[in-house]
């Protein structure tokens, strides 16, 4: 894709959504969500806000994060000060690569999430149905043994460094939009918070003036009993 169509915003967002979209979790979940998509909430959700000091908020499973930029533009548009925490369970990745041959981008925990061979993509999920069964169990192959020959890999990323071994090499990323990425800092603080498994000290929740749990409230994803727990965790 040449640089100019890169560098258009709208086409890079594009980029960004699609690829996405074939990343499912270890958890079940996918980062599906569009920009725009939550307009209507953001304005309901301002006439409960105070207006006369700087609020705090918190955007739970903010997927990709971009409309938790569509939020922060929303109160910057109403001339509202604001600090947002934004939280997911899945922000950390990193993309093992053997030169220009084998890639795969894996979670935390090592379970890969995608995988690159010669250039082609391969989501990792079969429910994609991008994958063949036996493709992926080939592609899957060659990452375990890629695991096993190198045995220090996971370890180095998973302290939040990189790795590099010959043509070998291991480097952490941030699953999350670009223009997301870009507005860290300031006003908008990123936390790692599974609400289910190891949700994010309980201090940042009890002092919010307000908490967007929009994308979270999916029955696609979730069972009652999950989503209840879930909601309690936030009381």
């Amino acid at each position: 894709v040449g640089r100019s169509v890169l560098d258009s915003s709208p086409a890079r967002d594009k980029l960004e959504a699609d690829f996405f979209t074939r990343l499912w979790f270890p958890n079940g979940t996918a980062k599906t969500t569009y920009a725009k998509r939550l307009d209507d909430v953001n304005e309901w959700f301002a006439g409960f806000l105070p207006a006369d000091r700087t609020v705090h908020l918190m955007d739970v499973a903010v997927s990709t994060g971009i409309t938790t930029l569509d939020w922060m533009d929303s109160l910057d548009r109403a001339g509202r000060r604001f600090q947002l925490v934004a939280g997911d369970a899945y922000l950390r990745a990193f993309w093992i690569s053997v030169g220009d041959v084998f890639g795969c981008l894996a979670d935390p925990a090592g379970e890969p999430l995608y995988f690159d061979l010669f250039g082609r993509g391969f989501p990792a999920a079969l429910r994609t149905r991008e994958i063949k069964r036996h493709e992926r169990a080939i592609l899957n192959a060659w990452y375990r043994l890629l695991l096993k020959l190198h045995p220090g890999l996971l370890a180095a990323v998973g302290a939040g460094g990189e790795y590099r071994q010959g043509r070998v090499q291991a480097v952490p990323c941030r699953l999350a939009s670009a223009r997301f990425l870009a507005r860290l800092g300031g006003n908008l603080e990123l936390a790692e918070d599974d609400l289910l498994h190891s949700p994010a000290p309980a201090p940042w929740r009890a002092q919010c003036d307000g908490i967007r749990a929009a994308n979270l409230l999916n029955r696609y994803y979730f069972q009652d009993a999950e989503l209840i727990a879930m909601l309690r965790e936030l009381g």
